[in-house]
């Protein structure tokens, strides 16, 4: 009721502790047509996931494993287009407009490395 009243947007996690892994698509759908009916829009909804991305499955992989304590947390993990159809399943499941990406590489080069591949991925 306060996302409907305050007109809120909406974020969720699925790379922090105690986060909520369920899909919830179902219920998600629902606020969201509730938020429609009363305000004539859908708000945004996004999600924020725990990546890794490299030029190859292995460099990725080679980084995530400096992460193990992350576990679950760490949710993608891969060459950008791996990393791009995960996204869209993540979209599909989830029922999200937008993704914000906590990049768990360390290493600053590696962090640019992921951001570059990601964008030219997906053309921005």
């Amino acid at each position: 009721d306060r996302v409907i009243n305050l007109q809120l947007n909406l974020s969720r996690s699925i790379c922090h502790e105690m986060s909520e892994r369920d899909y919830a698509k179902e219920k998600l759908e629902k606020l969201k047509q509730d938020y429609f009916d009363k305000h004539g829009e859908y708000p945004k909804v996004n999600l924020v996931v725990g990546i890794v991305c490299h030029k190859s499955m292995k460099k990725a992989q080679q980084i995530a494993e400096n992460y193990k304590t992350a576990g679950d947390y760490l949710n993608i993990v891969g060459c950008p287009s791996y990393f791009k159809d995960k996204v869209y399943e993540l979209r599909e499941s989830y029922g999200v407009d937008e993704f914000i990406l906590y990049n768990y590489s360390i290493d600053t080069q590696d962090r640019n490395v992921a951001m570059k591949l990601i964008s030219k991925e997906f053309n921005l």
